[in-house]
């Protein structure tokens, strides 16, 4: 896991609203619950702690994970 907080890459602003250059992408996540690897309060946690790092936006598709990322 990276020690460097989603907003420390700077910021582009699509549609002119400033967003940090740095998301998440949900794929590997909704996988693993999924999978029954990481549960799914687990999974809330990690994305909150993403937030907290200044993830913005988080990269979802209603195949990822048995459509679990939407």
């Amino acid at each position: 896991m990276s020690t460097i907080p989603a907003r420390a890459a700077g910021a582009i602003a699509p549609a002119g609203r400033p967003t940090a250059r740095i998301g998440y992408g949900m794929g590997a996540l909704t996988g693993a619950v999924s999978a029954g690897r990481l549960t799914g309060d687990a999974a809330v946690s990690l994305l909150r702690h993403a937030r907290e790092e200044g993830a913005q936006f988080f990269d979802t598709a209603e195949f990822y994970g048995q459509g679990l990322a939407n």
